[in-house]
């Protein structure tokens, strides 16, 4: 029987694990037993997971935790993460927008495009994490991860999926993707609609490129102490400009995905006044770099930078671990590889954290990388260990050949260096909830 990896840290009260494919919503020992709660409220659920968060930080990042937690001189595990956290962060993210797709063929149409169920993001009797009840105003609202693959099982476009279930005949779906590649998007759905009774409609989120549409949309991510500060903080004068607000269904940590619509500059501007007149958030800076150190912490990659298209596996990138692929849905372009890959178990690389402990520089993003240590060519010889994804600096995140760190006794004894340059040394981190 293959022995399971134990963990390097212990809490008390927390165990950080979680089920195959899915985020545990708590667990909690009583009594030496492990309880699972699955009927707390998201402020419980917050604060619990905030502290395997932090244990992880704090174990994993021993000798840089406070660097690491220091983002624009505010430390995000005490402002925004811990239990005695109060306030919100409210980043822009200039590089991500949303197409809405609407129709009466909709969800059929897109239950064969993508790896999650459509089908549960609008049933009520679905017990489901991300569904977030607001009340009268905005009706109840649903999320999932999701991703665009090739014939090959290859990932095109990770998305995050929305919709307003009290909404749905009049809004549709709601499919979060990259700006960047909005054109590349917009045809790929174009080429698989043909007849069927689907609109797809691309916005941008500039007013110098909006298509030639008179609205723009803007993508939020709102994340921190109390999520449920941010719907109570929002006042009538800001919730004209809401099309969707959803739970990010990637980690409870990241909090909401919040759309907003402008047809007016000046919209935008007095939405800023308003919103920087409560307190109560923390504005992230034009670069995200508190929501992107959060994100990379946390083993979630994100665009093309971290999923070149066409070249990255879905179970490599963890999204197994955000059930951003549901096994049960049926056919999807995609499906076969992906599916044959889960049932054998054969995942032989993750997307994992990786810090820097030499020149404190990162190799740029698609650097091919290696492993460098006593025993290093005996694992792999001169093959390729991995590649350098996304950086901020100070953390990154990297593709590896993850086996090798569980197979060595320490894991300090192995590093990566690029190709051309050993002198700059990484050290891998696997996220908590990969063993």
């Amino acid at each position: 029987m293959k022995s399971i990896r134990k963990p390097s840290f212990n809490l008390n009260n927390i165990n950080p694990f979680k089920r195959r494919g899915l985020f545990t919503p708590v667990l909690m020992k009583s009594n030496n037993n492990i309880i699972i709660n699955n009927n707390i409220n998201q402020k419980r659920f917050k604060i619990t997971a905030g502290a395997v968060f932090e244990q992880f930080l704090k174990t994993k990042f021993v000798d840089v935790y406070d660097k690491v937690v220091k983002v624009n001189n505010i430390n995000i595990m005490d402002t925004f993460f811990s239990q005695k956290a109060n306030q919100l962060c409210v980043s822009e993210l200039s590089d991500r927008t949303y197409t809405n797709l609407t129709g009466n063929q909709a969800v059929t149409f897109l239950q064969g495009m993508v790896t999650s169920d459509i089908k549960r993001l609008l049933d009520r009797n679905i017990p489901i994490n991300n569904q977030l009840p607001l009340g009268s105003e905005l009706g109840v609202t649903n999320s999932q991860t999701s991703l665009f693959l090739n014939a090959k099982g290859r990932i095109l476009f990770d998305t995050i999926i929305g919709c307003n279930i009290d909404k749905f005949n009049e809004e549709g779906i709601f499919i979060e993707h990259e700006q960047s590649k909005a054109g590349d998007f917009a045809y790929h759905l174009k080429s698989h609609i043909l007849r069927k009774k689907v609109v797809a409609e691309t916005y941008s989120n500039s007013f110098e490129n909006n298509f030639g549409k008179n609205t723009i949309v803007k993508v939020f991510s709102v994340f921190g102490s109390s999520n449920e500060l941010f719907i109570d903080n929002l006042s009538l004068n800001l919730l004209k400009h809401i099309k969707l607000i959803i739970r990010d269904p990637r980690h409870p940590l990241l909090g909401f995905r919040v759309y907003l619509s402008f047809e007016k500059r000046s919209q935008l501007k007095e939405f800023y006044q308003k919103l920087q007149e409560n307190k109560l958030f923390i504005f992230d800076d034009k670069e995200n770099n508190i929501y992107n150190r959060s994100r990379i912490l946390l083993g979630i990659p994100e665009n093309s930078m971290d999923l070149p298209p066409e070249h990255s596996l879905p179970l490599e990138c963890n999204f197994g671990h955000m059930e951003a692929i549901h096994y049960d849905k049926g056919c999807y372009i995609g499906q076969e590889l992906t599916t044959r890959t889960y049932h054998t178990g054969e995942v032989r690389k993750r997307i994992c954290i990786v810090k820097s402990t030499s020149s404190g520089k990162f190799p740029n993003p698609g650097t091919d990388l290696s492993f460098i240590g006593p025993k290093s060519e005996s694992i792999l010889g001169k093959d390729r260990a991995g590649r350098m994804a996304s950086n901020d600096s100070v953390v990154g995140l990297a593709l590896v050949k993850y086996q090798p760190l569980l197979d060595t006794p320490n894991e300090e004894e192995l590093a990566l260096v690029p190709q051309d340059d050993n002198s700059n040394k990484l050290k891998v981190v696997l996220p908590y909830y990969v063993i």
